[in-house]
């Protein structure tokens, strides 16, 4: 308090000189500090402290919440900037995810396409070995034997006999009958 009262005087008497006898200017103030005995100065400065502690914890207590605010908004930033980058990645990872199971489902695919593919190969190669085995001359003798049966039986006419049937005479009569039979021939004469 007496550091600041040359101040406060020459702040105050400027103020009564200007309301009281314009044109005055008070240039400085000098106050002689006079030696207090140390007890009262130890009470007087006891006195200041209780006066001035509420104000310094009220002031310390704003000063630390708007610190607390400011740490606060910073952690919440964090947290908010952590929980994009965490949720990112969360995405990332389901996204390869489904990408690697979508490959796996692929090569399951594939693998599936190419057995069924192996066992059409198989099946086709098992009947055409045994399509060639039974294209034998016996076997093509029986279906054309066969065909001159399907014939009589279609035949309206009762009097045809096997014997004397001629595929040229029928040809117009019997058209796909003929076919085959003469594919069975070919046959025979080719093995």
């Amino acid at each position: 308090m007496f550091a600041t009262i040359d101040e406060k005087m020459k702040d105050a008497l400027q103020g009564d000189c200007r309301g009281n006898a314009p044109g005055i200017e008070i240039i400085s103030v000098h106050v002689t500090k006079p030696t207090i005995p140390e007890s009262i100065r130890r009470n007087f400065e006891q006195l200041e402290e209780e006066r001035i502690k509420p104000l310094r914890n009220t002031e310390w207590l704003r000063k630390r919440q708007r610190q607390k605010k400011k740490k606060k908004a910073i952690s919440e930033a964090e947290n908010s900037a952590n929980v994009g980058k965490i949720l990112m990645e969360q995405k990332l990872m389901e996204k390869d995810s489904a990408r690697k199971q979508q490959e796996i489902e692929n090569q399951i695919y594939m693998g599936w396409q190419k057995i069924k593919a192996d066992a059409n190969l198989y099946r086709e190669s098992k009947e055409a070995e045994t399509n060639q085995l039974k294209l034998t001359p016996q076997y093509l003798e029986l279906k054309f034997i066969e065909a001159i049966v399907l014939i009589k039986n279609f035949s309206s006419e009762e009097n045809i006999e096997i014997k004397k049937i001629s595929f040229e005479e029928n040809v117009f009569v019997y058209p796909i009958l003929f076919m085959y039979a003469c594919a069975c021939r070919l046959l025979v004469y080719f093995l």
